[in-house]
Formats: structure tokens, sequence, C-alpha cells
């Protein structure tokens, strides 16, 4: 029996793509569509089956005696990389009120959660308010959570083991340095004893690499801090290369590696919109600038998310130092067949969570168009329904306890992942 599973793993990861050796980044930029997007800065995007969900944002209303206020808007759009086309979910419910205040969004288990504070029960009491939208159901509800979170504006949702760590951000007392977790399992909220702390930074971004968080920008520093929450401790990593320090930027991970884009840059005269690139390789610590042909808006309070080993930069602002504008542009950076492209593309297709104690979720890949449980010994059990296909969503809840393997075909051809029934 042993044989045989091993004979069999070894064949199916021999359809793996095998990573070539590091080499410098390259790539072009495009522009996607734009119709059907509503424009907006401040915005999240999140993937869900290989489609981007656009969530929430500000637009901003100018007149010569407020000058530039930001209106929180309750849009949620999705796009479709595949057919280049925006659409509006008709879902049941929202994650938008009278009452909302920016909220952010992230994914969970197949599931899109939003996260912000508010003080509409009492003046001075800020509490956390969750909503979830399951797009198997088109439906948002709310999530009622127990324990205590540090109320903040302006902070980030990172997802490590299928909980969400909330990080940075300011109150009415300054930057909030606690590291507040929220475990959708649990509907509940704690706050671990930290050691070290973050760097004073408002406005960064940050993302998640090998389950630690990075944080960049800020404004304030141009150090990289990384977060690690198997052990609950904060560390302040030494780096070659050049960081443009800026705020209002946004991060991402392709093929492991942190790309920072876009922002603002101050001076004691200016303010600048950039829409420059700067790659961070956790494995060297090093930062690196692409070398990139096409054009990238300049802008600040965007957004970005992966598809498809592809880089979609959304909405955003700029402006002429006295008006701002809210974009609602669509541009793709797509990278070199000589760069980063022919390595294995870490984020490209992900299954989650894993081991699964039912439902797992894919996320990324070039469209699936088919999917397939085998059992160790290559024995077709069931092939997933196509609502689930599209969906991103496998119910593997009918299944004994073991070691699955998932064949899921895309465009790109088929992927092999293996996943874990508890």
């Amino acid at each position: 029996m042993t044989l045989v599973k091993t004979a069999l793993l070894v064949a199916i990861l021999s359809l793996v793509p095998i990573a070539v050796g590091a080499q410098s980044i390259s790539g072009s930029w495009s522009t996607a569509s734009s119709k059907g997007f509503t424009p907006r800065s401040g915005l999240s995007t999140v993937v869900i089956g290989g489609k981007i969900y656009a969530v929430g944002g500000d637009t901003v209303e100018y007149s010569p005696s407020t000058g530039n206020v930001a209106v929180a808007t309750g849009h949620f759009e999705v796009f479709d990389p595949l057919l280049n086309s925006w659409s509006t979910p008709a879902s049941i419910g929202s994650f938008f009120d009278s009452a909302s205040n920016e909220p952010a969004a992230c994914v969970v288990d197949g599931k899109i959660f939003t996260i912000e504070y508010r003080s509409d029960t009492a003046p001075g009491q800020w509490h956390p308010v969750i909503h979830m939208y399951d797009p198997t159901k088109n439906s948002w509800v709310v999530v009622q959570s127990t324990g205590e979170s540090h109320w903040r504006i302006l902070s980030t949702l990172n997802v490590v083991g299928s909980k969400i760590y909330v990080v940075g951000g300011f109150n009415d007392s300054g930057m909030v340095y606690s590291v507040d977790v929220f475990d959708p399992a649990t509907n509940s909220w704690s706050s671990p004893t930290l050691s070290g702390a973050m760097s004073a930074r408002g406005e960064f971004a940050s993302a998640v690499v090998n389950n630690k968080i990075y944080v960049v920008g800020g404004g304030v520093t141009d150090s990289v801090d990384v977060f690690d929450p198997s052990i609950n401790s904060w560390s302040i990593l030494k780096t070659t290369g050049t960081f443009t320090n800026r705020t209002a930027l946004s991060a991402c991970v392709l093929n492991g590696k942190i790309f920072a884009i876009g922002g603002l840059y101050r001076t004691a005269t200016e303010v600048i919109y950039l829409n420059i690139v700067e790659v961070f390789d956790p494995n060297t610590n090093s930062w690196s600038t692409p070398t990139t042909t096409g054009t990238l808006t300049p802008r600040r309070f965007l957004s970005t998310a992966v598809v498809n080993g592809k880089i979609y930069v959304m909405g955003g602002e700029n402006g002429d130092g006295v008006v701002i504008t809210v974009l609602n542009t669509n541009e793709v950076f797509t990278p070199s067949t000589s760069g980063v492209a022919n390595q294995q593309p870490m984020g490209e297709l992900e299954v989650s969570p894993n081991p699964t104690t039912g439902r797992v979720f894919v996320s990324g890949g070039a469209g699936v168009t088919s999917t397939t449980v085998f059992n160790l010994l290559g024995e077709k059990l069931f092939d997933v329904e196509a609502i689930d296909r599209e969906n991103g969503t496998i119910d593997l809840s009918r299944l004994s306890p073991g070691t699955y393997y998932l064949r899921i075909g895309t465009v790109d051809g088929m992927k092999t992942k293996v996943v874990v029934r508890e």
C-alpha cells in the first residue's frame, strides 16, 4: 500500500511546474475594463473563485468651504478577469448601512468578512461590527461576536490559519499597537500578549507570506516589520535595496514576493501621487524595482488583487493639490516570461482550510473548469458540481478522515492539490 501511495504521489507532483532560479522581475502594464466599476478610493478587493470582489470604499465631495470630504459607500461589485467584465451581485442583505464607517474586507474559507468599528450604541463606546458574505447563498449576514477588540481606523486585515488578524491603525489615543484576532470558527475575539511592537506608522500596507504578516510603508519609517502569529512576536528586519517610504499604498503577494504599489509621498511643500512598484523578497530581505513597460496611473488609497499570476490595481484617488479625483481605473501588471512569470506561482491556486473538517475553498487559478476528487489509490470518488466550482467551494464532508487528491482543471491546464480531511 505504501508503494502505491508513493508512486501515485510522485506521478501527480510531477505534473506541477518546477521553479527556476531567481531572476530580475520585469513585466508590462495594461488597462482592463472599468465599465460597471464605481469610482472609489479606500476600497478592499478580495478574490473568490478567480473573480475579484470590490468591497466598499469612499467617494470624495469637494466644496471651497469644506474642502475634500470622504463619504463612505456600500458599493459591492465583481470583476471577472476571464471575461474582462464587471457585474453587481443582486445579493441579499448588505455590509453597509447609514452608520457604516469604511469597513475593510478579507476572505476566510471562501467567505468575505468585513470589519469596522462603530460607536452607534453609545457615544464614545466603540465596538466591532462584522458582516459575512457567502457566495454560495449570495447573501450578507451580521456576525455576532464575543470578546473585545480595540477600536481603530486605518488598520489592515490579515488572514493566517483561517483567523483574521487586525493590525495597526489609530483611535482617539493615537496609534493602536495591539493585535486583535477574530476567529470565524467561534466568532470570538482575542488579544494575545505580544513580544516586541510594530513600528509607529500610519496608512501602511501589509501582506501575508508563509503565515507571517509583513508591514510596509506608513510615512514614518522605511523599515519592514514582521509579525509571527505562531509566537505572537514582532521583529524589524534588516533589509537591503531601496524602498520609497510613502503612505496610502497597497501591497499584494505574487510568487512569494510582496509588491508595494502606488501611494502618496509628502514633502514640506508638495504632495506627490506615486505610480511606483517596489518588490520585497522575504527570502533575502531585499527590495528591488522591476523593469516595466506601459503605464500605471499615480494614485493613493488603491487596492490590489492577484488572479492567475497577474496583479490587478483598482480604484484609488489622485488630484491637483486642491481637488481630489476618485478613480475607477483598473490596470493589470503581467510579469514577463523572462522574470517572475516563469517561477511556480505560490499563490496561483490555493486550497484552504487544509486540513479541513468539511468544506474547502479554491482560490486563484485561471478559471476553474472541472474538479475531481480521488483517494490515495487513484480511484475517482466524485466530480464537483458546477455550482460549487463557480463559487470555488468543494464539500468533502461526505468523506471519511484521510488524505485525498483534487484534480482541478483550469484554462491553464490541470492542477493537483493534496488535501487532508480531519
